[in-house]
């Protein structure tokens, strides 16, 4: 789960008495269910171990998967719906975060995005990332060119070329980052054709 919010230290005094609170009033009966649960799913041998993340394209290893379904099996004892909050997925922390940078650049920098004339790629100039960049964010060796080149999956690339201008695929990128294609008017259309 990310997370993502800011905590208000004005309320760290009683954040602190309500976990003191709560600790006083808590025992370990749950974690030691879950361990005996969790051994039980260790032992049993026909147990596939090899369960991939349904939203990862790397085939990455879903390990957690396991101890997630012990824990749909307490929301069902309780008698309680999993909260819209429960993960029900590997989540990719990076792909997440690389994802987010993008969709950033595209929201505020719109202009950086050069629109071919058919309307089916972007040109972006990665190099321009460099002119502004003056903190240390990507470490001394590393430019944000080369972190928002590393970034973009490449199956939004219409090549791989290791070129400062990348060419991206207009709808695989905005699909990817969540954002719609801006609407071309009428106008333009009527206009912009030879």
């Amino acid at each position: 789960m990310k997370i993502d919010r800011v905590f208000d230290g004005k309320l760290e005094e009683h954040s602190l008495g309500a976990f003191k609170s709560l600790l006083d009033e808590i025992d370990d009966k749950l974690f030691q269910d879950f361990i005996v649960r969790f051994s039980n799913k260790l032992s049993d041998d026909s147990l596939n171990w090899a369960v991939y993340s349904s939203n990862s394209n790397t085939g990455s290893v879903d390990f957690l998967y396991h101890a997630r379904e012990i824990f749909k099996e307490y929301f069902q004892i309780a008698g309680i719906r999993l909260p819209e909050w429960f993960p029900l997925l590997r989540y990719d922390d990076k792909k997440e975060t690389d994802r987010e940078l993008w969709r950033k650049q595209y929201e505020y920098h719109k202009e950086k995005f050069k629109s071919s004339s058919d309307g089916t790629v972007y040109l972006f100039n990665l190099k321009e990332l460099d002119e502004y960049e003056i903190s240390s964010r990507y470490g001394k060796e590393r430019k944000p060119s080369d972190f928002y080149r590393q970034s973009m999956p490449q199956e939004h690339l219409v090549t791989t070329s290791g070129t400062d201008i990348i060419e991206i695929k207009v709808d695989s990128f905005h699909k990817w980052i969540g954002v719609d294609k801006p609407k071309i008017s009428l106008f333009k259309k009527l206009f912009s054709k030879k």
